[in-house]
């Protein structure tokens, strides 16, 4: 898994979803600040909270983990 990578995924489809860092953070019950550390690649999402991440973002923790949505993929190809 690359860090960084996932955290720009994450970045990408939160301001998609029109969330900033803090309001992601409070749906999730953490601060803004730790979103901030996902994003900047300095640690990763705890396992905890991936399917509640995934819902929010909506994508799959499949797409979340390899930091793609399947969309794009089809796109792509």
């Amino acid at each position: 898994m690359n860090e960084k990578k996932i955290g720009k995924f994450i970045a990408e489809r939160r301001k998609e979803m029109g969330y900033t860092q803090d309001h992601l953070g409070r749906l999730l019950g953490i601060s803004g600040k730790v979103v901030s550390k996902w994003e900047t690649g300095t640690c990763l999402p705890d396992i905890l909270l991936l399917n509640d991440l995934s819902k929010l973002l909506r994508v799959t923790t499949t797409e979340l983990l390899e930091a793609k949505d399947r969309e794009d993929e089809t796109i792509k190809q």
